[in-house]
């Protein structure tokens, strides 16, 4: 995916990348936040050319803000992120990992359901 210039447009971050930071496991779900804070994922320009490397590629998800497939056997999702990025980016074989390592943000989300708490309880949904 490294490959795929699309793909610059977005970085692994927390679940996903702390595996690469301590190079102890690999993953089977993996998640691509976007860089820019637009609202809806960016044009995913050529695709057909990189799906077409795999040998299944499965739809799970294809909304405005995110997308997921099941690619041999891997999760990968493409999210929309609305938040300030406050750290920086490491390089891992063309793909941006966020180097957030012992930041905690005031807010956590929950992707699965959609709902996000942050530090003060005030809880609120995404959709």
């Amino acid at each position: 995916m490294g490959q795929w210039p699309a793909m610059r447009q977005f970085y692994m971050t927390g679940g996903t990348a702390l595996p690469l930071h301590l190079g102890h496991r690999q993953s089977r779900d993996l998640a691509f936040f976007t860089r820019n804070s637009l609202g809806t994922l960016p044009p995913l320009t050529r695709i057909d050319d990189i799906l077409s490397r795999f040998e299944k590629v499965e739809w799970e998800l294809n909304t405005p803000e995110q997308i997921q497939w099941r690619l041999d056997a891997v999760s990968v999702k493409l999210l929309v992120y609305l938040f300030p990025h406050q750290f920086g980016y490491q390089t891992w074989q063309g793909l941006a990992v966020a180097d957030d390592r012992g930041k905690r943000p005031w807010w956590q989300v929950d992707y699965s359901q959609g709902e996000f708490i942050d530090d003060s309880r005030h809880h609120g949904n995404l959709r």
